[in-house]
């Protein structure tokens, strides 16, 4: 062999092994990111399932101090007092953005949830505007306010095990 085809050879080989070396690169920068987007998107769902916890405990505690107005038990001024007492822990639209973008696939889910706190709050209103014309007495309004925060609390617990799934899928 002359020496120009053992230069072509060394060439040639330092160009397959300089362009394995960028192709291995490639998929390892590849399989970093892959990994990086996994934990960010864990991290997120993690997070979601922290401001739906967040959410219930807040539904919860406003709606038995509703139910405390509606048996007269206090007024709805000390139950607005109570209410800007408390500092809410979460953001609704953080909630909406972080199943948009992480867990489309509980969507349904989170719509049922959004339906039956809307439900909830309907009552609400229509007992505040009976409160407001001087019907102070909620009898009528407690046992549907109980049984859609009852289904609020069964809503919101389904959503958070179907998330548990998807984070630990």
């Amino acid at each position: 062999m002359d020496m120009l085809t053992k230069l072509s050879f060394i060439l040639i080989g330092g160009i397959i092994g300089f362009l394995s070396a960028i192709f291995k690169d490639y998929l390892l920068e590849n399989k970093k990111e892959k990994i990086r987007q996994t934990i960010l998107k864990k991290e997120r769902l993690e997070e979601l399932y922290i401001l739906l916890d967040h959410w219930s405990s807040s539904f919860s505690i406003h709606g038995s101090n509703l139910l405390s107005v509606m048996n007269n038990d206090i007024t709805y001024n000390q139950y607005l007092d109570l209410l800007s007492n408390k500092k809410n822990n979460f953001e609704f639209h953080r909630i909406k953005m972080l199943v948009n973008i992480y867990a489309k696939e509980l969507d349904v889910y989170y719509q049922e949830v959004l339906d039956t706190s809307g439900k909830a709050n309907k009552i609400q209103t229509k007992f505040k505007f009976e409160y407001e014309n001087g019907n102070t007495v909620g009898q009528d309004f407690i046992n549907t306010y109980k049984n859609e925060l009852y289904e609020f609390l069964i809503k919101i617990e389904i959503l958070q095990k179907k998330l548990a799934l998807l984070i630990n899928t």
